[in-house]
């Protein structure tokens, strides 16, 4: 059977699972020619490649070419229970490594340390949850428990970098991987990894941290776990840089997840953010250069830190003072990242919907707000 003619069928199969059970997904089996049988539940397909989430989170792309043969199961799909994957990860990881469960996380640490971790996350989480319930927000709970990944052995975490295309820069401290939905994390003072820049900085489906205490990279990496994972993020799309490490970058300061400081504006800054944003400000900040920012993700290629601070600096702006339209926002982003890669000018354009056609005004505004936070 030649192949244009397989094609026709593998795709005329897959679109028929797509329609028939649009309600319920179903469990999907797709037998590939080289490698093991694939099974979860069809996202997304063109003439060259389907994407497949299976029961733990993992989002596999799968080529066209590489399916001998697609099975339609009469089982609707379902995610794993984190029984399931605690027993699964302990099996791999073995003796050297504890696996602890929470509320929402199944963490692989060290042992006697595993369940600190866990507690931790699950906080994030929580706090997470309820710092935009108390603005309104409704976001949606996450499908599948929540993986970690915690070494303390720098060889072990570099391995398992390369194992997701990663080659870590030094002082990288951990990641989310949008196609495994895990967090990896080196708990470690005396990381040795190259100086090479990360596949992410290129293709935006990694989000490393590079430098900074074990805490605060347990945070910023958890907050993009969770963000994507509640429907504030797309997984499947190209979500705009700033969006994503704005939010993250958020709730890295101390107060954030604190309820009991959550009236307290002063508790809820990130003053190392607000520090350099405020020397980008005088220093090396164009005039009027909002727009170019919110075109593209370029500045995070040439200036990372600017970036960064300018990310953190806009979306704590739009939290704090205009909840609703960055919720509204959230959901536009979200849903052109998912139908395709936004054009700079669609950027721009879903930003002015949300926030004004006036972007020099909002700007001058943002600045303003900016200014008079206190550092101290």
């Amino acid at each position: 059977m030649n192949f244009c003619l397989k094609l026709l069928i593998v795709l005329g199969i897959l679109s028929q699972t797509s329609d028939v059970f649009a309600g319920e997904p179903m469990l999907l089996r797709l037998h590939l020619k080289q490698e093991p049988i694939l099974t979860g539940k069809l996202l997304q397909m063109d003439s060259q490649r389907c994407w497949l989430m299976q029961p733990d989170g993992w989002m596999k792309t799968v080529p066209m070419k590489s399916i001998s043969r697609v099975e339609r199961t009469k089982k609707p799909f379902r995610a794993d229970s984190a029984m399931t994957i605690r027993a699964r990860l302990q099996r791999q990881y073995g003796r050297g490594y504890q696996v602890s469960t929470g509320r929402h996380y199944v963490v692989v640490g060290p042992p006697g340390r595993a369940h600190d971790y866990v507690e931790l996350l699950d906080d994030v989480h929580s706090g997470f949850q309820n710092y935009f319930a108390t603005r309104g927000f409704r976001i949606n709970s996450p499908e599948f428990p929540l993986i970690a990944i915690v070494f303390t052995d720098p060889k072990a975490f570099a391995d398992y970098c390369a194992q997701d295309g990663l080659r870590a820069v030094r002082g990288l401290r951990g990641y989310y991987s949008m196609k495994t939905n895990r967090v990896a994390i080196i708990d470690s003072e005396h990381s040795r990894v190259s100086d090479t820049k990360t596949r992410a900085d290129q293709h935006g489906d990694l989000f490393a941290t590079v430098a900074g205490n074990l805490r605060d990279t347990l945070v910023h990496e958890a907050t993009h776990q969770v963000a994507f994972n509640t429907g504030l993020h797309a997984r499947l799309g190209m979500n705009p840089r700033w969006v994503v490490e704005g939010l993250a970058t958020v709730f890295e300061a101390p107060g954030i997840l604190d309820r009991s400081t959550r009236h307290e504006v002063s508790r809820r800054i990130n003053r190392e953010r607000l520090i350099w944003f405020r020397n980008y400000l005088v220093e090396r900040r164009p005039e009027n250069s909002l727009e170019a920012f919110l075109q593209s993700d370029q500045l995070f290629q040439t200036a990372t830190l600017d970036a960064y601070s300018q990310a953190w600096a806009l979306s704590f702006y739009l939290i704090e003072t205009r909840p609703v339209e960055y919720a509204r926002y959230l959901q536009t982003v979200t849903k052109r990242a998912s139908e395709s890669k936004a054009t700079s000018s669609q950027r721009v354009d879903d930003f002015r919907e949300a926030f004004g056609q006036d972007l020099r005004l909002f700007e001058a505004n943002f600045l303003r707000f900016m200014r008079r936070l206190s550092v101290n």
